[in-house]
């Protein structure tokens, strides 16, 4: 009787199972699934809602009709200094407003910010490599970048808080202006001892990366006209303690950016993108990435446990358990993501259980295979079979029942086997038929 292989058997398939996980790990690491993470995280943070903004958060909005009524862009800096006599009582002003070019109201400007003293003004570093700095008189509070991460799609889902470049630590702005407003310094990390010496005196550093946890489409956070403010439309109480961010939002004169509620394209300014980093700064909320090795050590474990339940479940039941576990895993991602802030990124998780739920389908195709060549093997023996065993004409296994003309070699094995015992049934009847009317004949 054929018996079915012992545990080497079943260690081969598990050490085959665990080589096919890390090549899908290695994918990820490479980036390979990268779009279906992020139409998943995109997906996520539109079927989670919109979430609440602080009210301490406003937006100084340099809209169309402040350009009509104060004259085209850029805007004159006057107008700056009048709209800081009427934000005094604001706890931080920062601005999303370059303004590295000197001009005639760069005095006037600057008092007002000295008189203000909690202004946060823009830095950038351009394409050739060079800081493009407010023009030395203004003298700002603090100075905060305004780079922004775009991911392969266009889409901002992070940025980097720390800059390190020539030598100096680049805050973002919105980091700028928590530090200004809780009046203590953010966390950092620090620049690598063996980085400040071995690389090129251009080269810019990245460090902090906080994913933004968005609180809405453009237009959740509170926009007031700039023009508004500088008429005196709202008293000055109205500001006391709050937060403003000064930025353009007249469509059609500086890009907007897309973020994961941008369904209909409508891009946000980047004084609100700055409005949903400060408002993570404020209530603790950034999202927090499940870091890669702990990602993978939940994978692999959840993928093997499956892996062994597929080679003991017959088929149907397989299908069913690998359709929960992506369905379970998808909820527990989505329910992590909506209570906890945390971003666990699912792709390696389906493509690792998927790949294990086939590999286990053929690899119990094929011990069916070797188990078919084998009882064919003994079947064919006791008919006392003239021709060739069929193990001898080819490998048995899956391989060559999947290869070019493994089906059809085993289909007509059995047809010659069905026909040998056909024959053989035959001959026996007639021949216990004869034997039978040769004795009934005696008697």
């Amino acid at each position: 009787m054929f018996k079915k292989k012992p545990g080497a058997g079943m260690a081969r398939y598990v050490l085959i199972a665990i080589a096919g996980i890390a090549l899908i790990l290695l994918f990820e690491y490479l980036g390979f699934f990268e779009g279906i993470n992020t139409y998943f995280y995109d997906t996520f943070s539109r079927m989670r809602g919109y979430r609440q903004a602080s009210d301490r958060i406003l937006i100084a909005s340099i809209d169309e009709r402040s350009l009509d009524a104060l004259g085209r862009w850029p805007l004159r800096r006057v107008h700056y200094a009048r709209l800081l006599d009427k934000l005094k009582g604001s706890a931080v002003v920062g601005f999303d407003v370059l303004m590295a070019e000197p001009s005639d109201d760069d005095v006037v400007l600057a008092e007002a910010i000295k008189s203000h003293g909690r202004v946060v003004l823009p830095i950038y570093i351009d394409n050739e490599l060079r800081k493009v700095e407010p023009v030395p008189v203004l003298s700002p509070n603090k100075l905060g970048h305004v780079h922004v991460e775009q991911g392969i799609d266009s889409v901002v889902r992070e940025i980097y808080h720390t800059l390190y470049y020539q030598g100096h630590l680049l805050p973002s702005l919105a980091s700028a202006m928590y530090e200004t407003f809780a009046d203590k310094p953010m966390k950092r990390t620090g620049l690598p001892l063996r980085n400040q010496t071995a690389a090129p005196p251009k080269t810019i550093f990245q460090a902090d990366p906080i994913r933004i946890n968005f609180y809405g489409p453009p237009g959740t956070f509170r926009q007031i006209s700039l023009l508004d403010i500088i008429e005196g439309r709202y008293p000055e109480n109205f500001f006391r303690g709050r937060i403003v961010l000064v930025g353009l939002t007249a469509p059609g004169i500086v890009d907007r950016v897309y973020t994961p509620f941008n369904q209909h394209r409508n891009g946000m300014p980047g004084a609100e993108l700055h409005a949903n980093m400060l408002n993570n700064f404020l209530d603790g909320s950034h999202i927090h990435v499940v870091n890669g090795l702990s990602r993978w050590l939940f994978t692999v474990f959840l993928s093997m446990i499956l892996f062994l339940f597929f080679m003991k479940m017959n088929e149907k039941a397989s299908a069913v358990l690998w359709v929960f576990s992506l369905l379970l895993f998808t909820l527990l991602s989505f329910s992590l993501f909506s209570s906890m802030n945390m971003w666990l990124s699912p792709a390696a998780y389906y493509f690792s259980v998927s790949l294990l739920f086939l590999s286990a389908y053929l690899f119990r195709l094929d011990d069916a295979v070797r188990e078919l060549d084998q009882k064919y093997s003994a079947v064919n023996n006791l008919l006392g079979w003239e021709g060739e065993p069929l193990e001898k004409t080819s490998k048995s296994g899956i391989l060559t029942f999947l290869s070019s003309g493994g089906i059809n070699t085993k289909i007509g094995g059995l047809v010659s086997v069905q026909q040998q015992y056909e024959r053989k049934l035959e001959n026996t009847v007639q021949q216990r038929t004869h034997e039978l009317e040769k004795a009934l004949s005696m008697i």
